[in-house]
């Protein structure tokens, strides 16, 4: 039977705990601008499921921001602080 015939059961029904949640890191390393032996590193955060992406100056601020991100899945499921 073609899969396009067939009903989606899970269509209307609440996010599930195996959900997956995907994110992409990119580390661009760039010494354009300083000393040959120094480099300027830049981040960028995809998040794949909600198709953003977003720049970070530090990695500092990028985790901070993926905490956050994580933390507001896990809110959204009912799962606690320890994953």
């Amino acid at each position: 039977m073609d899969s396009a015939l067939m009903s989606d059961v899970h269509k209307d029904s609440r996010p599930l705990l195996d959900d997956i949640h995907s994110f992409v890191l990119r580390v661009h390393l760039d010494r354009s601008q300083l000393s040959e032996n120094q480099y300027r590193s830049r981040f960028l955060l995809e998040y794949v499921n909600e198709r953003t992406a977003r720049r970070f100056k530090s990695l500092d601020e990028l985790l901070d921001h993926l905490r956050l991100q994580v933390t507001q899945i896990f809110d959204e499921v009912g799962v606690g602080d320890d994953p």
